[in-house]
């Protein structure tokens, strides 16, 4: 009896494996399979605008589908069509309730439709030949779908849960490994919405003021890809050579090369075209993440990238291309790898690149926190490119210095862990790189490849500064005055570095920033009550945490960001603050919209964000216009650009304020202003400065023209006068600046550049001797000539033997000289000797006189 029972086991056993060789992964081999099901259940706001099924043929050969069908629950849908080899087949099923407002993925056409409304968490879908099930999928509620998440083959292996809710930033990559093809290999496409803009041409609001800068759009490039996460249009480059500005799109994974060669005159803005490169698929063995910065060489030739890999701890890469000085066209030259996250890129020379490693720990305290570090790039003459990577390990031992001095370091962390660099400003051979959650700046000594020093950025006093006020309640009420107690952490986002009067000044826009994304890490606390410091108001506010960070003082309340700009010249040991912008921001933004003030990039709504970081300067760029410096800083939330006049750093004052949001709607307009980029009138094609601002929420490049007429002067050495024959050379000094300059003219002619010299300081021009000798005795005219103006003045030529007698000499001669007198003239012996014992007779009668009054007698020989 037990020798029966265990053959019946045995045979049953092998019923089952033959049974079981049938069906791998619940599907039969060299049959269609199930590859993707997505239900949104007859719900509203779906990212998907209908449920689908899409299949894979797995085979080399193409598969007629009649006698196939579909069944879930009681009904059954007969297949009609032909799938190809190792192609896809996609099924449609009825419209679920949504709109553009939640959509985040366009379908393609279907190859065949049904009616079925297919269920957002539990279903069983199964694939029949004849009878016969040859694939099954089914889900229940710990599977985890839903209407934001289809069920799709990881590889066309087991299933796995494919998220698709838009709050969670589908990109196009996202999409592109995700979605659905149909028969013929199209596949599905990112879901995007163009923003609604005029095409009425803003101007600044203070474009009356006498002697400002004049602001207005003129031009305006649209992506026609909105978004309220932002992500669609963040950084710009202009390149001077081919007149072309490239942005980048992490959302379409996309660098975009707008043509700005043409006149952007007219009574309405211009519309740009671009166009796309895409960018997604262009490293091997590298799965895309994000694109998150451009720039371009000095001297035009080459364009960067930086790309982040989807794996928050694998590196990233840079991708370099050459720019067409022709069409503006870019083409891949080489790729290297650099650290991890790289989010901005800068070129320090034409062959050197620098990219700032954020190293975030994105997983939270449940994963690991990548060292942030910055990437030098070397472009050797053969295009093939090498990379070191410096960190911050050199300061881990200094960690209790660095707190101490107010640099902000998460508990229990080294600062080669916790620095996370943010942004990076180049001036000759050093970096100064933002680290925005530490509150510091690095410096970054480029040849050496190391870091020589942390300095921190300091605070905001609330408190009782008459310039620094706030309004901390979202209220619904405009309120901006003192808080006692309260203190801004700047955490500056972008920022630049401008030389000025021999002296370095860097420029920070105080962002604030933190670390709420993080699992575990989150330093924000939203209460009336302060978590530090003893402040209690009316209404909640987003406070900075400080229980799991060193470097704050406890007995303060401190807030995220500064909603200002700041000015600090750069010393050897320090940054020593010479400006800052105070209340300005919100005070000009209430000025101008009452209605609006402190609305959010998202909404429209008055006081949306004075708890937490106001108009949030998000990054500043220098520029000069004539004799003028100027600073631009973006205002990310409530929009527009703040100008400020920062030639005197000493007495910087407001310029203007311009924003081509329309707050008809909650987003319309240019809205979110990310990246800056400032051209000016020598690199602009038009002849104009302009402004150029990627708006990463409206997902709109906008180009502002900058209109200011210089008020050039120039002065002269030798009182503008050069002896005949001479070997000395004449100076000419402008207060133009250097980078606008493009040459001389001598008497309204345009004279080459071999006859002189120019150099910076404002702008220094020396006409030189073999050239000045080619000009008649007399007066002659000079025109310093700049890009966007010019100055003139007169010099004379005199001729070598009237310059010798005495007269002129002693009324203009500033010049010693070591020869003789000329005595040939023997006409004259008469004058000499009564002049000789005049001069005898003063010198006796000043050398009794001070004597006399005890004076100290100094003889010059």
């Amino acid at each position: 009896m037990k020798r029966l029972i265990s053959l019946l086991l045995t045979f049953v056993l092998l019923l089952t494996m033959a049974s079981t060789a049938l069906v791998v992964n619940g599907q039969t081999p060299e049959e269609p399979m199930l590859e993707q099901i997505y239900g949104g259940g007859g719900k509203d706001k779906t990212p998907i605008s209908n449920s689908f099924i899409e299949l894979y043929n797995p085979t080399d050969n193409a598969i007629n589908l009649s006698g196939y069908s579909l069944k879930y629950g009681e009904k059954t849908l007969n297949l009609t069509g032909t799938i190809p080899a190792n192609g896809y087949f996609l099924i449609v099923g009825a419209a679920e309730k949504t709109d553009g407002t939640y959509l985040t993925m366009n379908l393609p056409e279907a190859d065949q439709t049904c009616d079925w409304i297919i269920n957002n968490k539990t279903y069983t879908i199964e694939l029949l030949k004849s009878d016969t099930v040859i694939d099954s999928v089914t889900t229940i509620d710990d599977t985890g779908i839903s209407k934001q998440k289809s069920y799709r083959r990881q590889n066309h292996g087991a299933f796995a849960v494919v998220e698709w809710e838009k709050d969670k930033n589908i990109n196009q990559a996202h999409v592109k490994a995700n979605a659905p093809h149909n028969s013929n290999g199209i596949q599905g496409t990112l879901y995007t919405v163009s923003v609604e803009a005029s095409d009425a041409r803003v101007e600044g609001f203070y474009n009356n003021k006498e002697d400002n800068i004049k602001l207005e759009l003129s031009g305006r490039y649209n992506s026609h890809a909105m978004n309220k996460e932002g992500g669609t249009i963040e950084i710009v480059a202009y390149n001077p050579v081919n007149g072309f500005a490239y942005v980048v799109s992490g959302l379409k994974g996309e660098i975009i090369a707008i043509n700005l060669n043409k006149s952007l005159a007219g009574e309405k803005v211009k519309d740009l075209t671009g166009t796309p490169y895409d960018v997604i698929d262009l490293i091997e063995n590298f799965t895309y993440g994000d694109v998150t910065s451009v720039a371009v060489s000095p001297d035009g030739k080459k364009l960067a990238i930086a790309i982040q890999e989807k794996d928050y701890q694998k590196n990233g890469y840079v991708a370099v291309f050459s720019c067409s000085k022709e069409d503006g066209s870019i083409t891949l030259t080489n790729t290297v790898e650099v650290g991890i996250q790289p989010d901005m890129i800068v070129f320090a020379n034409n062959n050197t690149i620098l990219t700032a490693d954020e190293g975030e720990p994105r997983k939270g305290n449940l994963g690991t926190d990548p060292k942030g570090s910055v990437t030098i790039v070397t472009i050797n003459n053969d295009n093939s490119l090498s990379a070191d990577i410096a960190y911050f390990d050199k300061f881990d031992d200094k960690r209790d210095d660095l707190t101490a001095a107010g640099v902000l370091i998460q508990k229990g962390t080294m600062p080669s862990t916790d620095f996370e660099p943010e942004y990076i400003a180049v001036v000759g051979n050093t970096a100064y790189v933002a680290l925005q959650e530490a509150n510091a700046i690095a410096v970054l000594d480029i040849t050496a490849n190391k870091f020589t020093a942390i300095f921190p950025l300091g605070f905001q006093n609330y408190s009782d500064d008459e310039k620094t006020k706030i309004d901390l309640l979202d209220d619904g009420n405009i309120e901006i005055i003192n808080q006692p107690n309260v203190y801004g952490i700047r955490m500056p986002d972008g920022i630049d570095v401008i030389e000025i009067g021999g002296k370095t000044y860097l420029l920070t826009a105080n962002e604030g920033d933190s670390r709420s994304d993080w699992k575990g890490l989150d330093n924000e606390k939203k209460n009336k009550n302060s978590p530090t410091g003893n402040v209690e108001l009316a209404k909640k506010v987003t406070w900075f945490d400080p229980s799991n960070w060193d470097g704050l003082d406890p007995e303060k309340a401190y807030i995220f960001g500064g909603r200002s700009f700041s000015m600090y010249e750069i010393t050897a040991n320090n940054l020593k603050l010479v400006y800052d912008s105070g209340s300005d921001f919100e005070d000009k933004t209430a000025e101008n919209y009452p209605e609006y003030f402190n609305a959010s990039n998202k909404n429209i709504t008055l006081d949306d964000r004075s708890g937490k970081k106001g108009p949030e300067p998000e990054s500043v760029v220098a520029g000069v216009i004539g004799e003028k410096t100027f600073a631009f800083v973006a205002l990310e939330r409530i929009g527009g650009i703040m100008v400020y006049d920062i030639t005197n750093p000493e007495n910087v004052t407001f310029a203007n304020y311009i924003n081509s949001r329309d707050f008809s709607a909650d987003i319309k307009g240019d809205v979110s202003p990310e990246g800056l980029c400032f051209v000016s009138a020598k690199d602009s094609k038009t002849g104009n400065p302009m402004l150029l601002a990627a708006c990463e929420v409206s997902g709109t490049l906008a180009v502002y023209n900058c209109n200011y007429k210089p008020n050039y002067d120039v002065t002269t050495d030798n009182n503008g006068t050069w002896v005949q024959n001479s070997d000395g050379s004449l100076t000419f000094i402008s207060n133009g600046h250097y980078d606008n300059f493009i040459g001389v003219k001598v008497n309204n002619k345009l004279i080459d550049a071999k006859n002189y010299e120019a150099k910076s300081g404002s702008t220094i021009v020396t006409l030189k001797a073999d050239y000045l000798k080619t000009l008649p005795v007399g007066s002659h005219n000079i025109t310093i000539l700049f890009a966007d103006g010019e100055c003139s003045t007169t010099f004379e030529v005199k001729d070598s033997a009237s310059s010798q007698k005495v007269s002129t000499e002693l009324a203009k001669s500033t010049v010693k000289s070591d020869k003789n007198p000329q005595t040939e003239d023997h006409n004259n012996i008469a004058f000499w000797t009564l002049l000789f014992f005049i001069s005898l007779a003063g010198i006796t009668s000043t050398v009794t006189h001070s004597k006399k009054k005890n004076i100290p007698i100094r003889y010059s020989v």
